[in-house]
């Protein structure tokens, strides 16, 4: 590891000295173009020596996870554990700037003691199912895209949730949270929808309910099993319980409380 420093003067603004123990080695930068790639070399050098390789193998063995969920740009390094996505750096940064109650990044390769194998579990295609299920083609970002472009983009599909799949057959908040004696989603309707899918191994039926507004902090009206959380416990669905521990500031994204249900569904 090295330690980059920067001298005070003005005439030294382009030297930078690398200082491993009691060696000093200085360079010179041509330009500040040149600084600039030296200093992310170096910075680079670093992320890759402290890397921990095994959690990014089991995510990028599926297909869909080798290249970004947002630009598809290849070698994609950084996740959004909260919202199942597996991003490039320049849109990990996009991500970054929502904030963390929208979407946790974290790298595939410094992060790896967060990474259980629930998690590694959800993959883009599937993801995408959801969260891109209404992208229209014009409206796609690829891998050359802008930093103003990719802030846009970004910023619509997670949150605004402008392309997400809609949700049908629910009339309002309650019919989405409460505890239900069905365990299936399709029977739920009225009857609680998100408690009836935590109960199942299908993660997806879960991320299409929180992002459509069911509160993972719901009352469940089962004084054994409070929240879905510990419904998801009680059946053995560890999977479910990743996603809604990692989603338990998701109401944080949209104010259930100040915002009328059709200001939380597709126009």
């Amino acid at each position: 590891m090295c330690l980059v420093t920067w001298g005070e003067e003005e005439k030294k603004k382009r030297r930078r000295r690398r200082k491993k123990k009691s060696i000093v080695c200085s360079f010179t930068a041509e330009s500040e173009r040149e600084k600039e790639e030296w200093v992310e070399a170096v910075q680079e050098s670093i992320v890759e020596t402290l890397s921990d390789y095994e959690v990014a193998e089991k995510i990028w063995f599926n297909e869909a996870n080798r290249s970004c969920a947002d630009c598809r740009a290849p070698q994609a390094e950084w996740a959004s554990v909260n919202l199942g996505v597996v991003v490039c750096k320049k849109c990990a940064g996009q991500h970054r700037s929502l904030g963390p109650s929208i979407s946790k990044v974290r790298s595939l390769k410094l992060d790896s003691s967060i990474w259980s194998n629930e998690l590694v579990e959800v993959g883009n295609r599937n993801a995408n199912s959801f969260w891109a299920a209404n992208l229209p083609l014009e409206e796609e970002v690829h891998s050359g895209a802008s930093v103003e472009q990719r802030a846009t983009f970004i910023r619509r599909k997670y949150r605004e949730r402008k392309y997400r799949r809609a949700l049908e057959g629910f009339h309002d908040l309650e019919e989405l949270n409460q505890f239900s004696k069905y365990v299936s989603i399709d029977k739920a309707h009225g009857s609680g929808a998100l408690c009836a899918a935590v109960l199942q191994p299908d993660v997806l039926q879960t991320m299409q309910l929180v992002f459509s507004g069911a509160d993972v902090m719901c009352a469940t009206g089962d004084p054994a099993s409070c929240t879905p959380y510990l419904l998801a416990q009680r059946a053995g669905q560890k999977l479910q319980m990743e996603f809604l521990h990692q989603n338990k500031l998701s109401g944080e994204m949209l104010d259930h409380r100040k915002q009328p249900w059709n200001r939380i569904t597709p126009d």
